[in-house]
């Protein structure tokens, strides 16, 4: 009398096979896993403060960016105030990662804290609007914005949100021709308009990657 197993099809048995063979592979594999991760070496500790030369401030006076590198306040001042004074250089960062302004906080001294913390509202927003008034050109927060209108809270006038002139209620926006001026020399010229801050840029040299004072990137056709 033959085995009972070889009474089974084929198929059943390939398929119990097939069943072992992968049983045994997770097995080996799970082992050789836990056995790599046994023998992998420790990671590395963190980079040593890196302090200038002619700095005098100790290891306790240190900030630690998110890269590792660490700043006194002399030089964590100079970041942030170069990120005030050149939107290019906002947000504050180190090795293209922002410095925590919460962190930073106490070497940046009171009034540079909070001038910054004044102005970062307007340097994060993407869709800025100024009031109309030349004699005033106030940013306006959203928090004062409605669908299309806006207050300003330093003059008490209102700007249209659309065309950020004056505010006209029941009326259409008037056509600006000095807008209009810049925008046929833009064309002329193949300047690119920013969809974000709405700056032109003209492109002379190097790649056509773009990146405008605001962050926003593209690639000029």
């Amino acid at each position: 009398m033959l085995p009972w197993h070889s009474k089974q099809p084929n198929h059943i048995s390939q398929d119990i096979t097939l069943i072992a063979h992968r049983e045994l592979f997770g097995v080996t594999l799970l082992q050789y896993r836990a056995d790599r991760a046994a023998r992998a070496p420790p990671p590395p500790p963190p980079p040593p403060p890196v302090v200038r030369e002619q700095c005098n401030a100790s290891v306790d006076e240190l900030v630690r960016a998110p890269c590792g590198h660490h700043y006194c306040a002399e030089d964590v001042q100079q970041v942030f105030s170069l990120a005030l004074q050149n939107e290019a250089f906002y947000p504050p960062r180190c090795c293209r990662q922002p410095l925590d302004f919460e962190a930073t906080r106490a070497l940046l001294g009171q009034d540079l804290a909070a001038r910054f913390e004044g102005k970062r509202e307007e340097l994060d927003d993407k869709a800025r609007l100024y009031c109309h008034d030349g004699s005033c050109s106030a940013y306006i927060p959203a928090i004062n914005r409605a669908y299309t209108v806006a207050l300003c809270r330093t003059c008490n006038e209102f700007t249209c949100v659309s065309c950020k002139n004056r505010m006209h209620p029941g009326r259409a926006c008037p056509p600006d021709p000095d807008k209009q001026a810049i925008l046929d020399i833009a064309r002329q010229e193949g300047w690119q308009k920013c969809n974000g801050c709405g700056n032109m840029v003209e492109l002379r040299t190097g790649c056509n990657h773009m990146t405008f004072v605001c962050s926003s990137q593209f690639l000029e056709t």
